[in-house]
């Protein structure tokens, strides 16, 4: 990353998108994009649905920051969802957990996501910013928020980093918008300005 922006990684699934596989014969939801995809040598068919909020915060995004996406899975994959669903666009790099070396970033940044903190995936994105949970986790077991059970140690170190770096939204599970992605802009402008 060239520029002293500030940056931006947005992820996509169920935090712009909510795809959905379809069986055989299935009506996909009212509006959604169909897609598909070759799992396992096998072709399946999903309906991508994209939050109902999505394109008014990525157009809001691109206009003052860099934009990146950073899901979960392959950036094949992400490239081909990103495109079917129009919002390729907004985005000048995509991202996966899965590439090695570690993202370069110059600039404050955030990452917004649907995932809980101590989700194990969060801790494989954050690697990727050179950030290792490993070395944040709480000793004692008895001090993690309760469910946390099998995900990483939650604890003031950890949570440092989240307060400066994360922001949850509610995870998008198609049709209506559980809670606009633009009313975290100004959260994510707090976060930047901590950072500056």
């Amino acid at each position: 990353m060239s520029s002293k922006k500030a940056s931006i990684f947005v992820d996509l699934n169920e935090t712009l998108i909510r795809g959905s596989y379809l069986e055989e014969g299935q009506t996909p939801p009212a509006g959604s994009v169909p897609f598909s995809l070759v799992v396992d040598g096998e072709t399946r068919q999903l309906a991508l649905q994209v939050r109902p909020s999505a394109q008014a915060f990525l157009e809001s995004l691109s206009q003052t920051y860099n934009l990146y996406a950073f899901n979960y899975s392959n950036v094949e994959v992400q490239d081909l969802l990103l495109k079917a669903v129009g919002l390729k666009k907004f985005f000048q790099k995509i991202y996966s957990p899965f590439d090695p070396g570690q993202i370069a970033i110059d600039g404050p940044w955030v990452l917004v996501d649907n995932w809980v903190a101590w989700a194990q995936g969060l801790e494989k994105k954050f690697m990727r910013f050179g950030i290792d949970a490993e070395k944040l986790k709480v000793q004692n077991r008895e001090d993690l928020p309760s469910g946390a059970d099998g995900m990483i140690d939650c604890g003031p170190r950890w949570q440092a980093v989240i307060d400066l770096h994360y922001i949850r939204c509610l995870p998008y599970i198609g049709l209506e918008d559980p809670e606009p992605l633009t009313t975290l802009l100004p959260e994510i402008n707090r976060r930047l300005a901590l950072q500056s």
